[in-house]
């Protein structure tokens, strides 16, 4: 009987298979890349002085790259998870599927959106 209740959770995740398609915001369709030698097709910023992205809206092709660069007290986060900027930081994130990826600051809720085409 050990044996068996043992083996429960591992029959229940293999009978829990998911569908390979992916939500348009999933991380997949957003790639973190180094941004020293990238073709950064926008920059999105967020000075620390202020409390609004500029610009708060984007329009990429898909395949291009945003840099994020942060003030010192905001961030960057994906409504979906699909990325995220720490304060005071620059990243850097390709987008390889259309669609809108809106985002925030943490902890002073303004937001913006990527556009990819």
């Amino acid at each position: 009987m050990r044996t068996s209740l043992c083996l429960l959770p591992l029959v229940v995740a293999a009978a829990c298979g998911g569908d390979d398609s992916a939500p348009i915001d999933a991380p997949s369709a957003v790639v973190r890349v180094q941004c020293g030698g990238a073709t950064i097709a926008a920059t999105v910023s967020a000075p620390a002085t202020t409390f609004a992205f500029e610009p708060a809206a984007t329009t990429i092709t898909a395949g291009q790259i945003v840099q994020f660069t942060m003030g010192s007290t905001h961030t960057t986060v994906s409504d979906t998870n699909a990325f995220t900027g720490a304060a005071g930081s620059s990243t850097c994130y390709r987008f390889d599927v259309a669609g809108t990826y809106p985002f925030h600051c943490e902890p002073h809720l303004f937001t913006g959106s990527i556009t990819v085409q």
